[in-house]
Formats: C-alpha cells, structure tokens, sequence
C-alpha cells in the first residue's frame, strides 16, 4: 500500500532534482556525433555530483535513450522482451568543433536496443538493457566505429522504505566542446538510491552515487567521482515540502589535485497550481583540494531551480536554473563555476506531430586548483535546437533537429560555431 506522504513531483522536475538534465518525451533522441557538452550525467551521478566538466549536456544521454526507455511486461517471458532500431543521419558543418579549418561529414549511426524489464509496477522490478551503436561517417571513415551501451536497473517497494539501484557502461566517441577534435572516452556509472517514509510527514532520502570517465587521448585528465547525498523532507502543507540537506563529493583526477566538496542547504517541492510546479535546492558549498601543490579552497553558493508549466493541452514550458562547481578534464590544475538555464518547450500539433524546442546558455569561471596553476578565464556557450518528432504508428516515428551550438571563450583556440541538421527514426518491434 502506498503511502498518503508523497513527496515525488512530476517526472522532469524530479529528473532535475538528481541531477540529470535530458528530459524524457522532449529530448529524447541521442545526437549521433555523440557531441558531450559539459555534462553526460550518467545513472551514477548524484544531485551533487563533482564529477566532468558541467551540468548541461542537453543534446546525449550516456546511453541510448531506447536503454533507458521503461518496458512494461507481465508474466509471458516474451512479454518482458522489447527490442528497437533507431537509425539517423546527421549533417554536420563543424563535427570537431574547431574555431577554424572547419571539418564538415554526413554522420550515419545506427542503434538496435534489446531489453529485458519486468513490469515497472511490480514490487520488485528490474530491467537490462544493450545498444550498440554503430557509426558510420561518410568521408571520414577512419572514425568509424561502434560503441556499446549496457543499463541495468533493480528496485524494490517495501512498506516505509523505497530502495533503487542502476549501473551504466557506455562507449563513446564524437566531438566534445571544451576541446576540440575526436573524442573516445568510456563512462562507468552507479548510483544507490534510498527513500525511507520517517513518519505520516516526514521523510529520509540518501543517494550514493559512482562515476568514471576514462579518456583515450592523452590531453584530457580522467576522472572518478563519489558522491552522497542525505535529505529530510518535510509535509508542509498538500502543495509544500522542504527540508535540510548535506553533501559529500569526491572527484580523482587523474595527474591533478583531487576535489573534495562538502555542502549544505535546503530542497523544495512546491505545486504552485494545477499547471505550475517548481522544484529545487540552494545551497552552500565548500571545495577543497588534495595532492602536491593543492590550491586554496574555494566557496560557493550553489543552486538547481526546476519550473514545469502545462500552458495547455498540447503545450508545456520547462525551465532549469543551475550554478555548481566543477573539475575540469580539460585544464589542467583547474575545476570551474558552471552557471546556466535552458528552456525547452513542446506542443502537440496533431496527436502524431510534436514540435520541439530548446534554448540554453551557459557561462563557464575557471579557477585554479594548485598553486602552479594560472587559470583565470571566462567561456559563454550557447545553444538553439528546434525540431519535431511524427509518429507514423505505434511501432515507427520519424523526427528532425535543427541544431546551433556556439562557443564564446577568453581563449581564442576555444572558441567554435556548429550547424546541424539530423533526421532519424525508430522502429519497435
């Protein structure tokens, strides 16, 4: 029996509030360059995760979205078994982000899913998922490649007490904007995840989370990350709740000083209206360096603002504000201040026919993180996607994106312009 204190908002925002940022039926469709903006977040990265360079991957996922699309099953085996195609063709004018010398491609990837999930209303639920994805480029074929994606997720529902586990591997291979060229790198993520109802109203949640980026070029610093997360949550009123929370972050870099990150502050939950609804947390945070030459700690006041509004029937509005501290992968002896927002937007034209869009910006501080270090430099990154997604039947969609990415930095060599225009569609079986 579920518990009348339900402190769970609506899925984006709830997806804002552990520190993800792709938001599930807006954005769903990874881009094929595998472009890794600030952040791929991976299942293991927590709401205060320390781990990469930033919180705004908008465009992937770190793994497929048909992975981390939910399955629903029952007790026929073939039930708990869906599989899916997803082919997309990208034309890039920019695909190694360079400020010059530009190197433009057609980009073919395809991606077949295959998933094993029981239903996801069950006591105990569990799923596996595979995607390889297969990318071709067509006059850089020395690029090719195929990069394989696994998911795994386990959860069980008891009385009082609600316990999540997922792990995540992911391949990737593409272009990344905090420096330019063709980037391979694998991911490792975990995260636990543990919600206890304490009484009629309040509530403990603890979230531990594990993240690892291994990087094959040479210049960039690889990364692993921990992170724990500890909330008490109060009933305020049937629209309100809020409680304290602290965190602990640890991020090695590899060759670097390492960060650990220590914060304190509140989370919300408010449903302002039927159609409004607004989720978040504010904060303080210490930051904290380990190894030969560390720098001086760094202090910061953080905060994650989600908004959802339902304008209609057919449209909806979801704002993020964000501001964290981060370790850098691609400076050495640096971590840096991301602060940004996005906008994303839907409208259903036609019960088949959804338009998309999205605005986002973000400015990038760098400070150092050894006494060695000189690191003293501002970056603005912007970014415009529109698009829209047809559902031919239930088993085939079709889509397009236009995509605009520029990048605006102190460092000249930093700076690069990108268009985009990808088509794809997806086939379940």
């Amino acid at each position: 029996m579920k518990s009348p204190f339900n402190l769970t908002p609506r899925p984006f925002l709830y997806s804002l509030a552990i520190g993800a940022v792709t938001v599930p039926g807006v954005w769903a469709q990874t881009d094929p360059s595998l472009v890794n903006h600030p952040a791929v977040v991976p299942v293991g990265a927590g709401l205060d995760s320390v781990r990469g360079d930033g919180p705004m991957d908008l465009t992937e996922d770190s793994v497929s979205p048909e992975v981390a699309a939910a399955a629903e099953g029952s007790s026929d085996f073939s039930s708990l078994f869906t599989a899916a195609v997803r082919g997309s063709m990208r034309l890039d004018d920019n695909m190694f982000l360079t400020p010059d010398d530009e190197d433009s491609d057609v980009i073919i990837t395809i991606t077949p899913t295959l998933q094993l999930a029981n239903d996801e209303d069950a006591k105990n639920t569990w799923s596996f998922a595979y995607a390889p994805s297969i990318i071709s480029y067509l006059d850089n074929s020395n690029l090719n490649s195929v990069n394989n994606s696994f998911a795994l997720e386990l959860g069980t529902r008891l009385p009082k007490t609600e316990i999540d586990f997922s792990a995540d591997y992911s391949e990737i291979s593409g272009s990344d904007r905090f420096v330019s060229g063709q980037i391979d790198k694998t991911t490792y993520g975990a995260k636990l995840d543990l919600t206890h109802e304490l009484t009629g109203k309040t509530r403990l949640d603890a979230t531990l989370g594990y993240a690892k980026t291994d990087y094959e070029t040479a210049s960039l610093f690889d990364t692993t990350a921990y992170d724990l997360l500890l909330t008490w949550q109060y009933q305020y009123s049937g629209k309100i709740s809020l409680g304290p929370y602290v965190s602990y972050g640890e991020t090695e870099v590899d060759t670097q000083p390492d960060h650990q990150a220590i914060g304190v502050g509140i989370k919300f939950d408010y449903e302002m209206t039927g159609k409004t609804a607004m989720i978040g947390k504010l904060g303080y945070e210490n930051r904290s360096f380990s190894g030969p030459m560390a720098g001086s700690d760094h202090n910061l006041f953080t905060y994650e603002i989600g908004l959802s509004h339902e304008y209609s029937g057919k449209t909806e509005f979801q704002l993020m504000l964000y501001r964290r501290s981060n370790a850098s992968y691609s400076i050495a002896s640096s971590g840096y201040y991301g602060t940004g927002l996005f906008i994303l937007g839907t409208h259903d034209m036609t019960d088949r026919l959804t338009l998309k869009s999205k605005l986002a910006y973000e400015r990038d501080s760098y400070y150092a993180t050894s006494t060695v270090s000189a690191a003293d430099l501002d970056s603005h990154y912007y970014e415009f996607n529109m698009g829209a997604d047809y559902e031919f039947n239930d088993q085939c969609t079709f889509g397009m994106n236009f995509i605009w990415r520029s990048n605006d930095s102190e460092t000249d060599s930093s700076d690069f312009d990108n268009l985009a225009l990808e088509l794809f569609s997806t086939y379940y079986f």
